[in-house]
């Protein structure tokens, strides 16, 4: 049987530091595929394949960084995701974004995260979206992982979320805490 390279953590911390994220540097539409190992020593990983093209493992997901998307495809997903979505033009809304990141299993669009920004430290998640027959396999927690990585790298200091109380769960295994906020319908 070969061995499977392995790597620590690339992002500065210490053995005895929690680590939830590393940065690995890749470019917009790289991917990494790697499995995850807390150990006494600290947290390490098998590198599983790094995936430079659309050309992927049968059933595998592979997040992407701002890939071009179109109207076709994200009303695809969001209509399978979402019952009362109806058609839309997304191009405006990409062309204002700080970045979003898509997830893609056998080349078919099944996830989708946006990060809005104003324009200095503070990013905004929004529109997390995971096809309904990849839910529950954490593909939505590494959307907005991969989404928060970007905004950090992209200057954003502070990530905000808004959610139901039913996603509370979800976006505390994405790293979020509560915190009070208003909303006013307009």
């Amino acid at each position: 049987m070969a061995r499977r390279p392995t790597f620590s953590r690339v992002d500065g911390g210490r053995d005895d530091q929690a680590s939830t994220s590393t940065t690995y540097g890749l470019t917009p539409g790289a991917a990494i595929t790697w499995s995850r190992s807390d150990t006494a020593g600290g947290i390490y990983g098998t590198l599983l394949g790094m995936v430079m093209s659309d050309q992927a493992p049968e059933n595998q997901i592979r997040l992407k960084v701002a890939p071009a998307l179109g109207d076709a495809e994200l009303n695809e997903l969001f209509g399978a995701s979402w019952p009362d979505h109806r058609p839309a033009s997304f191009s405006g809304m990409l062309a204002r974004s700080l970045c979003w990141v898509a997830a893609y299993r056998e080349g078919a669009l099944v996830g989708f995260v946006n990060v809005a920004t104003d324009g200095g430290i503070h990013a905004f998640i929004l529109d997390t979206t995971v096809h309904p027959r990849v839910r529950r396999q954490g593909v939505g927690v590494r959307l907005v992982q991969r989404a928060a990585q970007e905004a950090r790298s992209r200057g954003a200091r502070w990530l905000h979320v808004d959610y139901e109380p039913h996603l509370e769960e979800f976006y505390a295994r994405c790293g979020f805490r509560p915190t009070a906020a208003g909303l006013m319908r307009l």
